[in-house]
């Protein structure tokens, strides 16, 4: 008999780019569903180009997790104890911004997303924010040297939303090279990543938990 550690999931991430929706129809989607939580983060940003960003994205947000042939997602949010957002029935969603540009990956199984801009040697993280073995992990997966620190940046973000554990210092996710990679932090089962470039200069981390190790029941 077997049993399984994790319960294995077709985990493929769909990743999309907001930009596709058009921005009316996003807005027009925000004004009409947007749920309480939204509207009081979209009412606390201070700059108006800030709040048209969160209302495109978030009405884009919901226009992407329709299901084929249905409206948008009408219905409010479910919340995490630290406020991240889920559909009770799925699919599940992670959110991203970089350089003034949006992206949802889409899964059935949990996922997490992280798009940074790549290209910043002068981007400088020490070694609290990333270690030398993340650095050596990411060398050895053919990472260039100017994209190591936001790369690995991407990777621990992911992995903290993945997690719902984004208070948890970066440090303490550690990056691991092996077939592929992967991330390890105390208390959490093993996270694997996903690289993927959604543009040009963009690098983008899908964080997926790693799939089930079937073993022998010898109960």
């Amino acid at each position: 008999m077997l049993c399984a550690v994790r319960g294995n999931h077709d985990s493929d991430a769909r990743l999309i780019d907001l930009a596709d929706f058009a921005d009316e129809v996003c807005f027009d989607t925000f004004a009409r569903f947007a749920d309480r939580y939204e509207q009081a983060h979209h009412a606390r940003l201070a700059l108006d180009r800030q709040r048209r960003r969160y209302a495109r994205a978030h009405g884009a947000m919901r226009l992407a997790l329709a299901q084929p042939g249905e409206g948008p997602v009408a219905a409010p949010f479910a919340r995490s104890a630290a406020g991240k957002p889920f559909l009770e029935d799925g699919p599940h969603f992670s959110l991203s911004h970089a350089g003034g540009q949006s992206w949802l990956a889409i899964s059935n199984a949990p996922v997490g997303l992280d798009v940074v801009e790549g290209g910043q040697p002068d981007l400088h993280l020490d070694h609290t924010f990333v270690t030398a073995q993340d650095r050596a992990a990411l060398h050895r997966r053919g990472v260039l040297p100017a994209d190591i620190n936001t790369t690995a940046w991407a990777i621990k973000e992911a992995s903290a939303k993945l997690a719902d554990d984004v208070d948890r210092a970066p440090g303490l996710w550690q990056v691991r090279c092996g077939a592929g990679l992967t991330v390890v932090s105390g208390g959490h089962d093993p996270i694997i990543v996903e690289l993927r470039a959604p543009a040009p200069g963009h690098i983008a981390a899908i964080a997926r938990w790693q799939p089930a190790i079937e073993k022998p029941d010898l109960a």
